[in-house]
């Protein structure tokens, strides 16, 4: 069995004790799924594999369960598919390699009425509108960005990650220049409009 398998498989352990999920996927039919539902909270659409388009699939999900968030589940980071599915409306993007806690804490996010971006998915977006590949940020500085995008001080952040208010400015200054930005809240306004924080 697959991981990806192990993903559905845990996904569909957690419809069973919440009626108002419903989950989409390979071979599901929208309409009788619509029939067997009553107007779900969220809907989870599992983009991998599908016969008719995500995104169509997303615009009639949305159409149907206009009051429903949306969160599409896929193996794929790839920055286009995310963009677009955003565009058609979905409200949140998991990828398939989470761990089932992290799996959970995106789809309740999003059915909190938050919209969620996976991280992973999230920072090659963020990698991709940085126009020079020796601009890119490292994992740390990730980290940092969105932590600066939550309001934290250098301080609160040296807390958190366990490294000095020194190193926390080092990096900040690294970030500065990379992303070429002189603000604390550009960086959070980046960060939140690619979607990682």
């Amino acid at each position: 069995m697959g991981r990806h398998t192990i993903v559905v498989a845990a996904i569909a352990q957690l419809i069973g004790t919440r009626p108002s999920v419903l989950m989409l996927g390979s071979g599901t039919s929208l309409e009788d799924a619509a029939r067997s539902a009553q107007a779900p909270e969220l809907v989870i659409i599992d983009i991998d594999d599908l016969i008719v388009s995500p995104n169509e699939l997303i615009a009639r999900c949305r159409s149907l369960f206009p009051q429903a968030r949306i969160c599409v589940l896929s193996g794929c980071h790839s920055v286009d598919s995310l963009r677009a599915s955003i565009s058609a409306g979905a409200d949140g993007y998991v990828a398939k390699e989470s761990s089932v806690e992290e799996l959970f804490r995106g789809l309740d996010t999003v059915n909190e009425g938050i919209s969620y971006v996976d991280p992973r998915v999230g920072a090659f977006l963020l990698l991709t509108d940085v126009h020079h590949s020796d601009h890119e940020l490292s994992p740390r500085e990730l980290e940092i960005v969105r932590h600066v995008a939550e309001g934290m001080s250098n301080r609160e952040i040296s807390v958190a990650l366990t490294v000095s208010e020194k190193t926390v400015k080092n990096h900040m200054s690294r970030i500065f220049s990379k992303l070429n930005m002189n603000a604390r809240a550009q960086i959070a306004a980046h960060a939140i409009r690619v979607g990682i924080a």
